[in-house]
Formats: C-alpha cells, sequence, structure tokens
C-alpha cells in the first residue's frame, strides 16, 4: 500500500504552472524535457528585465525540476509543463506581480493561452487536469470572465512592472567581510537573509549567538574586517529589519554609539544581516543543505 501525506499550502505563497499546447504529442520523455529546458530559457529572458538588477527574490520564477506530487504528476500520461512558487511572505505586491507576469506570457507566448474563468459545463463535477486544459485551448469554449473581474484584475497589474522598481529602497550598511562576498555574487540573497532574521526563532538565535560561520576569522589571525556597502532590498524587507529591535550578539563587533549616528544605524542594520545569514546558512546545513547549488558555489569561491 501507498501513502501519500497531503501537505497544506503555505497561505504567502503562489503556485503555478504552465501547460504548453505547443509540444508534438507521442513524444518520448527526453525529448519533452529538452522542448521544455528550451522553452524555459525563453521564459526567463523574456522576463528578466522586469526584475530590479538585484531583485532576484523571486527568480527563477519557473522550473522544469521535479516537485512533490500535484495532478500533473498524477495524469496518465504525465502532462509535460513548467512550474513554480513564490512566497510573498507579508509584501502582497509580489503575489500581483506574478499574476502581472503570468498575463505577460500569455500574451507574448501563444503556446501557453489564459482563461479569465471556467466554463460553466465543467460544474459541478471537477474536471480533470486533461480536461481543463482541452477547455482553455479550445476556441469554441468561452474561458473569459465577466468585464467587470477583468477590470479589477487590469487595476491590480496595470503598475507593474514599474512598480516594482519603485518599490525598491537602497540603503548602506556595514557588514562582516563574508557577508558582503555572499552579497557581491548572489544580491538576491539579501530576501532570504531579512526572512532568516525576520522569522527567527529560539532555535535559530542560538545560532546568532555564536555567529560560527559568518565571524569566523579562518585562521588568518587578527580582527574580522567590518566592510561598509550598499545593498538593495524591497521597501517591505527594510521596514522588517528595521522595526524590530534586536540585541547584538555579544560576540558581534558593534561600534559605540559615540561614533554617530549614521555609523552605529548602518552597523545596526548590518548586524541584523549577519545574523539572518547566520540562521539562514545553520538551519540549511542542519536540514542537510549545506553545499548545494550555485548560490553555494558562489559564496565557496568569494
Amino acid at each position: 500500500m501507498t501513502s501519500l501525506i497531503v501537505l497544506k499550502a503555505p497561505d504567502d505563497t503562489v503556485f503555478y504552472s504552465l501547460y504548453p499546447s505547443d509540444l508534438p504529442s507521442a513524444t518520448s520523455p527526453q525529448e519533452d524535457a529538452v522542448a521544455l529546458r528550451s522553452l524555459l530559457l525563453r521564459l526567463h529572458s523574456f522576463i528578466n528585465p522586469c526584475f530590479p538588477t538585484t531583485s532576484g527574490s523571486m527568480s527563477p520564477l519557473f522550473s522544469t525540476r521535479p516537485r512533490p506530487p500535484l495532478p500533473a504528476a498524477f495524469a496518465a500520461p504525465p502532462i509535460p509543463h513548467l512550474h513554480g512558487k513564490t512566497r510573498f511572505g507579508d509584501n502582497l505586491e509580489d503575489e500581483w506581480f506574478v499574476v502581472f507576469l503570468l498575463f505577460e506570457i500569455s500574451r507574448a507566448f501563444p503556446p501557453f493561452p489564459s482563461a479569465y474563468g471556467i466554463p460553466t459545463h465543467l460544474f459541478p463535477s471537477t474536471p480533470s487536469l486533461s480536461a481543463a486544459l482541452e477547455a482553455v485551448r479550445n476556441p469554441e469554449t468561452d474561458t473569459r470572465a465577466s468585464d467587470s473581474i477583468q477590470s479589477v484584475l487590469k487595476k491590480k497589474v496595470c503598475d507593474y512592472p514599474d512598480k516594482v522598481r519603485t518599490n525598491m529602497h537602497r540603503v548602506v550598511v556595514r557588514v562582516p567581510l563574508p557577508v558582503a562576498q555572499v552579497l557581491k555574487h548572489e544580491p538576491c540573497l539579501i530576501s532570504l537573509a531579512v526572512e532568516g532574521f525576520y522569522n527567527r526563532d529560539l532555535d535559530s538565535m542560538k545560532h546568532a549567538s555564536r555567529m560560527d560561520k559568518f565571524l569566523r576569522l579562518n585562521g588568518t589571525g587578527g580582527a574580522l574586517e567590518i566592510v561598509r556597502i550598499s545593498v538593495q532590498m524591497t521597501r517591505i524587507m527594510y521596514a522588517q529589519l528595521v522595526q524590530q529591535r534586536f540585541q547584538a550578539p555579544r560576540c558581534y563587533p558593534m561600534p559605540g554609539r559615540e561614533e554617530g549616528s549614521v555609523v552605529y544605524k548602518e552597523a545596526e542594520l548590518g548586524m541584523k544581516i549577519a545574523c539572518g545569514f547566520e540562521m539562514m546558512y545553520q538551519e540549511r546545513k542542519t536540514a542537510g543543505n549545506e553545499g548545494k547549488g550555485s548560490t553555494w558555489e558562489a559564496f565557496r569561491r568569494a
């Protein structure tokens, strides 16, 4: 007997799938994978200009990699598709940005038709995935939502992608050199650092109290260098850092307040970011994810 554990989807994450309609039928899984990878590269080239240069918290937006069982996996045979997820947290604007991107993809890529509504003949029973896709692709089936619904959607997405850029904030911080090196190679990781800090718990704070990774001297001796860098993040992330009171770990080299409010504020923000990186790293190390992925390789080369 095979057991299937169904996990509740997080409330602050949006999931999406794209089913291309122009893939040849009766092809092998290997041929499907090649076609999807090619399409994936075209999609990323199309949507990347919509992202601020250092804000990659939602990119890559789509993937061809395996994921937990979803309808496409249960279809017989499995339906080739691209999929992705975006955790927007407190920033609801990111969710609407994803909606905007999906609209733009549907317009620019004919293989991805979009449906604004579900045909009435598919109710009351829930249709299979293949039946739903066939309804969307059939020009004789009306999947257009009412004008009032379309008007609401257009108002929500009409200001993108410019709204994403205006929602960014750049700030100067003072961080340990290893943190600066990570952000130089992977500036998008600032989102994970802020998330790690903002969602900290007692266990993760124990890691921050030691700072074993990002305050380690690597046997070079002397004091660890603190550097001044410019970091770009969303306004929500900046607010999450500024509004939370947090005592620096005893091991962390904070300047005295007599050095001035500007120096102290830069150091305090940098300390919170460094602690976020430490929590994020140690959490993934405990989960067995240390040393995996391109971001880790970038840090190792830094």
